[in-house]
């Protein structure tokens, strides 16, 4: 009896008994299913061989037929600034408001508050580090000259930043300190407090066109 030629999803030429699934003809539908959600068809193991399910690390999830990172694994933090200079009397701690946001990803900065970094219920548990920098006016080149990043109205916590030097001769004293990597619960709170003990009052040097304070955080996992 001879053997008839094959058309469709799997060809034979006439009188031959060999077959084959034609190209394009096998749909998802037809092919194995797949074991769990969110799993990528892949190989994982050295060299050429079977495909493979392949599940996804920790930082990415299956949105409907999307892979995507989900927000809280990018890149989040906060930059503000002050464009106005900031007066300060000898010997006064004075808390540093800021009044420019360069970039906040998630409410960090509230400006009924203008003084404060504070870590969304978002964050709670993660780790973040802290950033300043200030410069002083040259109105007086005596004494000393303060700066510290505070957590919850204190300076004392692990890894904290501060620094105090001696104010700069012939030119403009400037501070910039950053803290540890440090673990935060929601609703914690950051601010940067300055002294100086020149004798007079002085100022916070800022201006748009040359120096502005800063202020920054950045969440790291």
């Amino acid at each position: 009896m001879p053997n008839f030629e094959l058309t469709g999803d799997v060809v034979a030429a006439a009188n031959s008994n060999q077959t084959e699934i034609s190209s394009n003809a096998v749909t998802y539908t037809k092919m194995q299913d797949v074991s769990a959600a969110a799993r990528v068809i892949g190989r994982g193991t050295d060299g050429p061989g079977d495909p493979q399910e392949l599940e996804l690390g920790v930082g990415i999830e299956v949105s409907g037929t999307t892979i995507a990172i989900p927000d809280l694994y990018r890149f989040h933090g906060a930059l503000v600034a002050s464009i106005t200079p900031i007066s300060t009397i000898s010997s006064v701690n004075k808390l540093i408001p800021w009044n420019v946001v360069e970039y906040d990803t998630a409410g960090f900065f509230d400006v009924n508050d203008p003084t404060k970094l504070t870590i969304p219920e978002v964050f709670d548990g993660k780790h973040v580090r802290l950033w300043a920098c200030v410069r002083w006016d040259q109105f007086s080149y005596s004494g000393y000259r303060y700066l510290e990043i505070r957590k919850n109205d204190s300076q004392n916590f692990p890894g904290s930043g501060v620094d105090g030097r001696a104010a700069a001769v012939d030119t403009n004293t400037c501070q910039i300190l950053s803290t540890a990597p440090i673990q935060v619960a929601s609703n914690d709170y950051f601010e940067v407090r300055a002294n100086q003990n020149s004798g007079g009052t002085l100022d916070i040097f800022a201006s748009e066109l040359t120096f502005v304070p800063s202020f920054g955080i950045e969440v790291l996992n």
